[in-house]
């Protein structure tokens, strides 16, 4: 529910989501010599869900969802 909340929010979305990220500094470039780029959220429900769905491991799932969060931000 948090995350249908935060996609509604901030991406005028009401609806879930799988991962939702967050740039630390918005129009930034990244590489920068900073270590923090910013916050990723991922619904672990939905990543679960998916694993079944499409046949893969949940580490698989998560690391998927991961992925995309960073590409995201």
């Amino acid at each position: 529910m948090q995350m249908q909340k935060m996609n509604s929010e901030f991406r005028g979305k009401d609806t879930p989501t799988d991962v939702i990220s967050f740039a630390a500094n918005e129009g930034d470039q990244v590489g920068s010599d900073e270590s923090y780029i910013g916050d990723i959220f991922i619904n672990m429900d939905a990543m679960q869900r998916q694993a079944s769905a499409f046949g893969h491991s949940k580490k698989e799932s998560f690391v998927f969802c991961l992925c995309m969060g960073c590409c995201i931000v």
